[in-house]
């Protein structure tokens, strides 16, 4: 690694495909006229300039798009900015990665840039610096590098601090920390500005208000990424080379041949697969509990999902993406015609059970059953419909169910899409006409949704047990699917009620000893309604004891004292949450094999947090509202759950591999043996005819010399 003189020196850009000793370092295209890479890349450089120092240094190796193991720069044609990464397979695969990411919109240090105000991907370069062949020294070279071009503080390589920005801190100002806290508990955010606020010359008065920071992931989060990515690449890369010479391959018996398609469909399923099965994220909690107004401030959205009602619809699974588009998109998925006609049938010979007479009694031991069948026969038909037989009902032409089952509705604004899709989700609109009984499933897609990333789902799951059977498989499959889920609840009755302990004895069984799931989360909700005097009073404390240093005098004081008692509260919640739940998570997730980070207890404030984000008075920081952690703990989620997935991906890779080994080390084996014994064949062959010439020799030996004697 050295460095040069101010200029830089251009060499003509020449395709090659082999370069010969003589060929001068630099950087090349390949003969490939259309490589996409190639379209992105400086080529024909022997030096690169920093943008921030604005040294020179020279390449001394000659590269391509083809090298692997490098070390390369992407620049922003507009900032300019640099970032630098490291790639063990070839640079060519790695910028693959990083345009899909820009084109997904991902919330990616790369494709948060390129996705800024004013860019698009059309304004990224990217060229190879180094090879490096030994992978620790890769690693150390990237951080020279990174260190030398200064592109942690000034690009886009990304520095950890807390994201703990209070309203009226200026966007630069570092919080400390204090003691006892971790860093990596807290968000992680980069510390590069917008390109329109990236001018330290420009005062900050004068930069625009209203741009939000969009958190990303960490430097070294992003490297264990980036690292999966390339163990996909090469578990790929094996998986098409390992076919192509299966396709080379014969067998004479049908037993061989058979087996032998086997391999070769393993294989070619193999080469084209890509990992990308969704993760999902499932919220159990009982009306009133939060949950809507939970996912609207992890989303960022005031008014996304209905919330405040009374009832709540118990048969709707809500899914909630990420859309790479800039609509609001609500895809609808209804039971069939056939399914909806068997329920109507069952619900109706719910409703004759309930008479006068077993009202009077108080008799209600079918009471869930048959409110449910009148809500349900109410929300289709109106109050007149309990009034009609089966056949009456189905002939009524309320509402068609579509034949496809499906319907898909696109709008500009969270506000609209909340207001259409009540009717489809909601059961507390009782003057209006409903249709949440013909519903199996609403996927909700959100635009610009940094907390989702990509592939993550969060799946609002309704309870269990529901009358229409297809319903209950369904909620037991989405349940199998989900590697993490939530129990949510007021943290004011998460002690106290026994919705918690029914979860974890009843509901939970679904995922023992299998499925998905790698993690459990309690997360108690409207952590901001308390009374501190009965804190006080409950827990025998004083102002003292909750290091309140204001006077009860002092303006400030009622605030300092709710927040002060909110804090307290939450930690002794965790604390006693963790005591009771913790040893159940831990049976149900696999025993003692669970990971460190099987069981967490989050507590939050969605209306804190949306108070700070509409910069309305509030009582606690944006990181004691609890949702910037529970948004890091949804990356954590999303990182083990790419490290599974490449995992698994590679261990069915490598396991055809093993076979082939082991068939070869056998049929090695085999021939060997199979020679043994025919040298041992041939030899005692050999020695029998020996034998019989060593006899006929002795004998006309022995005839010869009596002829000779007699003469």
């Amino acid at each position: 690694m050295s460095e040069a003189g101010p200029s830089t020196q251009r060499i003509d850009a020449v395709a090659v495909a082999v370069h010969c000793p003589d060929t001068p370092p630099g950087t090349y295209a390949c003969t490939f006229k259309k490589c996409d890479c190639c379209q992105y890349m400086q080529k024909g450089i022997n030096q690169f300039q920093s943008t921030v120092t604005r040294e020179t240094y020279t390449i001394n190796a000659v590269l391509t798009c083809n090298t692997s193991s490098v070390i390369y720069i992407i620049e922003c044609k507009k900032c300019p900015v640099q970032y630098v990464g490291r790639t063990s397979s070839s640079l060519k695969k790695r910028f693959s990665k990083h345009k899909t990411s820009i084109l997904k919109k991902e919330f990616r240090p790369i494709s948060d840039h390129f996705n800024s105000a004013g860019h698009s991907l059309k304004d990224l370069t990217i060229f190879p610096i180094e090879q490096v062949i030994d992978p620790k020294t890769l690693a150390k070279n990237e951080n020279h590098w990174i260190e030398k071009l200064r592109t942690m503080e000034h690009g886009l390589n990304l520095v950890p601090y807390r994201c703990a920005r209070q309203v009226g801190q200026n966007d630069d100002q570092e919080i400390p920390m204090g003691p006892g806290e971790r860093i990596h508990e807290e968000p992680f955010i980069s510390k590069r500005k917008l390109c329109d606020e990236a001018d330290p010359e420009i005062p900050k008065k004068k930069r625009k208000k209203g741009k939000k920071r969009r958190t990303v992931f960490s430097y070294e989060t992003e490297q264990r990424l980036l690292t999966y990515e390339d163990a996909l690449e090469d578990g790929k890369q094996a998986a098409s080379q390992i076919y192509n010479k299966l396709m080379e391959v014969s067998c004479m018996t049908t037993e061989s041949k058979t087996f032998l398609e086997q391999l070769k469909e393993k294989a070619s399923v193999l080469k084209e697969q890509s990992p990308e099965k969704k993760m999902y994220i499932g919220l159990f909690g009982k009306t009133g509990a939060g949950k809507s107004s939970l996912i609207n401030a992890i989303l960022n959205e005031n008014q996304l999902l209905p919330s405040g009602g009374l009832y709540a619809c118990t048969s709707v699974f809500v899914h909630v993406q990420a859309n790479t588009s800039n609509k609001y998109k609500a895809d609808i998925e209804f039971i069939s015609k056939e399914d909806w006609e068997a329920e109507l049938r069952f619900l109706l010979e719910i409703l004759p059970d309930t008479n006068e007479n077993d009202m009077a009694q108080g008799n209600d031991k079918d009471d869930d059953l048959q409110t449910m069948a009148r809500d349900k026969i109410t929300a289709i038909y109106g109050k007149d419909g309990l009034q009609k037989s089966y056949s009456e009902l189905v002939g009524t032409k309320m509402f068609q169910i579509p034949d496809k089952c499906r319907k898909t509705l696109s709008f500009d604004s969270a506000k609209e899409l909340s207001k259409t899709i009540g009717c489809y989700i909601r059961s507390d609109k009782k003057s209006e006409q409903q249709f949440w009984p013909l519903v199996k499933c609403v996927t909700i897609s959100v635009p610009n949704c940094p907390a989702l990333l990509d592939r993550i789902v969060l799946v609002d799951l309704p309870g269990a047990g529901d009358a229409n059977k297809h319903r209950d498989e369904m909620w037991k499959e989405c349940l199998s699917q989900c590697s993490s889920v939530w129990i949510v609840n007021d943290i004011n009755r998460a002690l106290s009620e026994k919705v918690a302990s029914e979860i974890f004895e009843n509901t939970l069984r679904t995922i023992a000893g299998g499925g998905e799931c790698h993690n459990i989360a309690f997360i108690c909700t409207k952590t901001d309604v308390v009374n501190p005097e009965e804190i006080k009073e409950n827990y025998n404390i004083t102002d003292s004891d909750l290091e309140i240093s204001e006077s009860e005098d002092s303006p400030d004081y009622e605030k300092k004292e709710k927040q002060a008692c909110i804090m307290f509260r939450n930690e002794r919640a965790k604390d006693e949450i963790s005591t009771q739940h913790k040893e159940k998570a831990k049976k149900l997730l696999l025993g003692d094999e669970v990971d460190s980070d099987f069981f967490d207890v989050f507590t939050v404030s969605a209306a804190e947090f949306r108070r700070i984000k509409q910069e309305k008075s509030y009582v606690l920081e944006l990181n004691e509202t609890g949702i910037p952690s529970l948004m890091e703990h949804i990356k954590k989620l999303y990182v083990r759950h790419s490290l599974k997935e490449v995992q698994d991906y590679v261990s069915d890779v490598s396991g055809i591999v093993s076979y082939l080994h082991f068939l070869k080390d056998a049929c090695s084996a085999k021939v060997q043996c199979s020679q043994s014994l025919e040298f041992q064949r041939l030899v005692k062959e050999l020695n029998k005819t020996s034998e019989k010439l060593n006899h006929c020799l002795s004998s006309a030996y022995g005839m010869l010399q009596t002829n000779l004697q007699k003469e």
